[in-house]
């Protein structure tokens, strides 16, 4: 199954606030898919399907998981955090 595309996010009130407790605004969450990204299926059981990783405008290698969304190339995030370390060798290859 080949990973799928992420073009855009669907923010609310919840992920926002989420995102913002661990540092991520909205901005930095829209840097990420506009860069060099990876995406893998999520291990943890939760709402997420999804895991990506990948950088904001400031360089920082961050990992954020994802629901799908009614829209296909869509996705919400559920939550996010700067990476560990071997969250970060899926970008560095």
């Amino acid at each position: 199954m080949s990973s799928p595309r992420v073009y855009d996010l669907d923010f609310d009130d919840e992920n926002k606030d989420k995102l913002s407790r661990r540092g991520i605004s909205m901005e930095d969450a829209l840097d990420l898919i506009s860069s060099r990204y990876a995406i893998v299926r999520n291990k943890r059981r939760g709402r997420g399907r999804y895991k990506i990783v990948g950088r904001d405008s400031a360089g920082r290698i961050l990992t954020m998981i994802l629901e799908p969304t009614r829209t296909k190339t869509t996705w919400r995030p559920v939550t996010g955090w700067p990476s560990s370390p071997a969250e970060k060798k899926l970008i560095r290859g």
